[in-house]
């Protein structure tokens, strides 16, 4: 069979798996989950058609059988959510935001409770990791890759109050 082309910068899907739409969404962005929400669904709805998917790939740096791709991760449905891209960074997501919910009553209580008791305005990730561990954190939740999964941008070294929106994905829109 014929090879598949890319751009010069850009990966083809042909033969595509997943796991690699997800090294590059890490690659080109500071986790899957800030290509998620930055490029495929920078309005927060929850889920991405098969149009809104085809227009995040350049974003993402993928050409070519975007199709494959998209019945890999969808299959039959008309939408795609987070979790079928990244199922364990949707599962540290939703394990973290049900901890502070449960322990605190709101991710925003959490955030000023749990997480920055002390009041200063930012973690870096060994602070939020001392955090999690002082909250006693399941063990289900990994500090060091939830960490990650809440930066927005590459060379970011903290986190804000406003990164823990990254907690909502996963959650349908209200």
């Amino acid at each position: 069979p014929p090879k598949a082309s890319a751009g010069a910068r850009g990966v083809c899907t042909t033969g595509r798996t997943p796991e690699n739409l997800r090294q590059l969404m890490s690659q080109n962005y500071a986790s899957t989950v800030a290509a998620w929400c930055q490029a495929f669904d920078p309005m927060g709805r929850g889920f991405v058609t098969f149009c809104q998917f085809c227009q995040a790939m350049p974003k993402v740096e993928l050409s070519g059988n975007v199709q494959g791709l998209w019945k890999q991760l969808a299959g039959e449905r008309d939408a795609l959510e987070f979790r079928a891209i990244d199922p364990p960074a949707q599962a540290q997501l939703d394990a973290f935001r049900q901890f502070l919910l449960a322990e605190f009553g709101s991710v925003c209580a959490g955030w000023h409770r749990g997480l920055n008791s002390a009041n200063i305005k930012m973690l870096t990730k060994g602070d939020f990791q001392q955090a999690c561990e002082r909250m006693l954190a399941p063990e289900v939740v990994k500090p060091a890759v939830l960490f990650k999964l809440l930066l927005r941008r590459h060379g970011q070294i903290s986190i804000r109050q406003e990164d823990l929106r990254s907690l909502l994905v996963g959650l349908p829109p209200q």
